[in-house]
Formats: structure tokens, sequence, C-alpha cells
């Protein structure tokens, strides 16, 4: 009996402890995910929709970056 119980207290114990870390993992990662997914949408369409995913994805925004931009100089600082 005591042995029972000791299996089922460790099976909920493993359960809550991945419950935990996806939690954790959601939370941490979800950021990156957004800046990502904002990277990639046109410029009118993260203005009207910020949090959807984009319609039509684009890489003008990189293009950009490199084209217009010193990119580089600020990797290196």
């Amino acid at each position: 009996m005591e042995n029972r119980q000791y299996a089922m207290l460790k099976k909920i114990r493993k359960a809550i402890f991945a419950i935990v870390i996806i939690a954790f993992l959601v939370i941490q990662l979800y950021p990156v995910f957004w800046v990502f997914m904002a990277s990639i949408k046109p410029t009118t369409e993260l203005s009207a929709r910020p949090f959807a995913l984009p319609e039509a994805p684009t890489l003008e925004n990189y293009k950009n970056i490199f084209a217009k931009g010193d990119i580089f100089r600020y990797i290196w600082n």
C-alpha cells in the first residue's frame, strides 16, 4: 500500500515538474518568437495586427537593415 502511494506521489511530482518546465520555456521563448514574427511582417501589417501571424511574410525588413543600415558596426559594438 505504501509503495503504491509513493509511486503515485513520484508520478505527480514528475508531472508537476514537467508542467513548470514547459511553462517556463513558453514564457522564455515567446518573446523570441514574437520578435521573429514581427521581423517578417510588412510594416503596415505590424501596426494593424501586432499579435497575429503574418499574412504575407516578407524579408524586406532584413533587406533594409543590410542595405541602409550599418548593421555590422552595431554587431561589432
